[in-house]
């Protein structure tokens, strides 16, 4: 009992472990598109509700110039407005570590015909890189990944706690006890 309670304490200190790592990759940044002159950001056919993208952009442009000079188009030629974002704001570490550092430009949403999203292309036009987010997914992938991160962490502890209790079990089982010894005398005499 000693040896499974063990190795079952050791599981659920492993699972534990397992279960931070993961959720540090639950909030990892995925770029649609990364560091790129002039993107193409795809919208596939048949997506219904699309968030739009985030656009960043080299933090050591001017987000005005670089706002002011940008230019997307539609999958249909359409101009897509761009939600303006060159406001001081402290940045999130992850875009302070990008290499290079990045800030925010703005938000756009997709263009619509006839009350649905237009699938496609949409092309970014701007004289910075750019780094786009798909501003949905981003979130759906965090969601997701930090609920797979609880669901292992609550099951490595329910783990550990049955390999503790085997080990205590075991403990109360290997009390050591002293034996009575019945030796049948003879009685003198007889």
């Amino acid at each position: 009992i000693f040896a499974v309670g063990g190795i079952l304490a050791l599981v659920g200190i492993i699972l534990v472990i397992v279960a931070a790592t993961t959720g540090s990759n639950a909030v990892r940044v995925d770029f649609v598109s990364e560091n790129k002159k002039n993107p193409k950001l795809n919208v596939p056919a048949g997506t219904e509700d699309h968030c739009g993208f985030t656009l960043y952009h080299e933090a050591s442009r001017n987000c005005d110039d670089v706002y002011d000079n940008t230019e997307i188009n539609a999958p249909n030629g359409d101009d897509v407005f761009l939600f303006k974002d060159c406001e001081d704001y402290a940045r999130e570490d992850w875009e302070k570590q990008s290499k290079p550092p990045i800030r925010k430009l703005g938000h756009f949403f997709l263009s619509e015909e006839n009350g649905r999203q237009i699938s496609g292309d949409y092309e970014v036009t701007s004289p910075s890189n750019i780094w786009a987010i798909d501003a949905c997914g981003q979130l759906g992938e965090a969601v997701t990944g930090i609920l797979a991160m609880l669901g292992l962490f609550v099951v490595s502890i329910i783990v550990f706690i049955i390999g503790f209790i085997m080990l205590c079990v075991g403990c109360c089982c290997m009390d050591t006890k002293s034996q009575v010894v019945l030796v049948q005398g003879v009685t003198p005499g007889s």
